[in-house]
């Protein structure tokens, strides 16, 4: 590691990886949702405040939750959790079928459509 050139190639692709990971780090906390104060229902009662949500975060993160992520690893770490959603799409194309569609009506039914169904149905399905 005598090599000046390899020393200065070596610390580019450093300051440049680090760059990588803070204006990553940077975008991530910019971009991140917003926590509500509180949450009511249609009646005015409080389900639950801001303050549970970060209680219940803290408690995500002391288990060790944000490791568990998907069967594939490190879902809820490094990305969206692709098994849940795919089981959610799933979900909505059993109860489209269950509900008497074909599979290609099935494919394009979407939780609007679950959500448009009356009560008892969605129960059913």
């Amino acid at each position: 590691m005598n090599n000046p050139k390899v020393r200065a190639i070596l610390l580019f692709v450093l300051v440049l990886a680090f760059g990588v990971l803070i204006f990553g780090g940077y975008i991530i906390k910019k971009e991140k949702p917003p926590i509500p104060d509180k949450i009511i229902d249609e009646s005015g009662t409080l389900l639950f405040s801001g303050a549970d949500i970060k209680a219940g975060q803290n408690y995500y993160f002391s288990r060790g939750g944000q490791h568990i992520g998907t069967i594939w690893g490190h879902g809820s770490y490094l990305a969206p959790d692709w098994s849940a959603d795919y089981l959610h799409r799933m979900g909505l194309f059993l109860a489209a079928k269950y509900n008497g569609l074909s599979a290609q009506q099935a494919e394009k039914f979407s939780q609007a459509d679950f959500d448009g169904l009356d009560p008892v149905k969605q129960a059913e399905l």
